[in-house]
């Protein structure tokens, strides 16, 4: 099964419950079942996160991170 994240979700867990510095565990959590192909995040909320400024969009940047998460363009559960 394939779960789909908001933007929002990412945003919430940073700043409010999972700060990636303080518990980086999380975030290496999400990056391993991105690349499992568990999770993703699709393009039009992947990039609205990007667009930010803080540790979050950084991280998110990072060509592995979005190697994990980001779902492809070209997806179709048709």
């Amino acid at each position: 099964m394939l779960y789909l994240l908001d933007a929002n979700v990412l945003i919430d867990a940073a700043r409010d419950y999972y700060p990636l510095q303080m518990v980086p565990e999380f975030w290496d959590w999400l990056e391993h079942h991105g690349n499992l192909g568990n999770v993703k995040i699709p393009v039009e909320m992947y990039e609205e996160v990007c667009d930010g400024k803080d540790a979050l969009a950084t991280w998110l940047r990072r060509p592995d991170i979005k190697d994990a998460l980001a779902l492809p363009e070209d997806a179709y559960f048709g």
